[in-house]
C-alpha cells in the first residue's frame, strides 16, 4: 500500500491552561468534504468525543452529526475490565441492525489505535454495516511503532485544512501501531481510495464503502 508524504510543515504548538495543543495540516479533510457535501443534509456519524467546533464546522456546511463518543465509552469500560477483546458498543443505537445503511459518511479519527486488530476488524464491520453504500470514511493512525504505548489524543478542526490535537496523558487508553496490512485487516469491508502519511507521524486514510 502505497502513501503519499505530507509536504513539510511545521506543527505549531500552543499551551492553553497547562496544555499542549498541536495543529498541523491535513491531506484528508479537503477529499472528504468532496465525497460527502454534495449529497443533500448528509448524515454523519462521528466516533470521536463531543467537540462543539466539530460539530459546527460540519453543520454550517448542512450536514448532520450524530457523536457517538466511542472514546468515552471505551475509557468506562476499560476502568471496570482491563479486556480490549471486548467492545462496549452493545448499547449503541447506530450499531444495531435497525439502523443499517443511515450514514453517508463517518469519521473514526484514531479509535481504531487503541484496539487489538481482531476487534477493530469488529468495530470496523458494525461501522461498515451502519453506512450507506457509496459512503465515506475517514481514519488517522499512528505511523511509527513507538517502544511505548501512546497516550490519548483528542482532535478539533480549525478550518477545511489545518487540524489540532490535544494529549490526554490520564486513564487506561493508549495507542498502538497498526502496520498498514493490519489497517486492511481492520477496514476489510472497505474500500482505500486515499491515504497519506503526514509529517507529525500520522497517517490519514479515506475509505469508501
Amino acid at each position: 500500500m502505497f502513501f503519499q508524504e505530507s509536504p513539510s510543515r511545521a506543527q505549531a504548538l500552543e499551551k492553553t491552561g497547562g496544555q499542549v495543543r498541536i495543529s498541523f495540516r491535513t491531506l484528508a479533510l479537503p477529499l472528504f468534504l468532496e465525497r460527502v457535501t454534495p449529497p443533500p443534509k448528509a448524515f454523519l456519524l462521528d466516533l470521536g468525543k463531543a467537540c462543539g467546533t466539530n460539530i459546527q464546522f460540519f453543520f454550517h456546511r448542512g450536514i448532520r452529526i450524530h457523536v457517538s463518543d466511542f472514546y468515552s465509552a471505551l475509557f468506562e469500560h476499560l476502568e471496570r475490565n482491563s479486556d480490549t477483546q471486548v467492545l462496549p458498543l452493545a448499547s449503541e443505537v447506530w450499531a444495531q441492525p435497525s439502523h443499517a445503511d443511515q450514514f453517508d459518511a463517518a469519521l473514526c479519527w484514531d479509535i481504531m489505535d487503541y484496539l487489538p486488530v481482531a476487534v477493530a476488524a469488529d468495530l470496523g464491520d458494525q461501522i461498515w454495516s451502519a453506512m450507506k453504500k457509496g459512503s465515506t470514511l475517514w481514519a488517522l493512525s499512528l505511523s511509527k511503532k513507538n517502544p511505548q504505548l501512546e497516550p490519548p489524543v483528542h482532535f478539533r478542526i480549525l478550518d477545511e485544512e489545518e487540524l489540532e490535537y490535544y494529549i490526554q496523558p490520564s486513564g487506561p487508553l493508549r495507542r498502538r501501531f497498526h502496520t498498514n496490512s493490519e489497517l486492511m485487516k481492520i477496514f476489510r469491508r472497505f474500500q482505500l481510495v486515499h491515504s497519506f502519511i503526514l509529517q507529525n507521524g500520522m497517517r490519514e486514510l479515506i475509505f469508501s464503502k
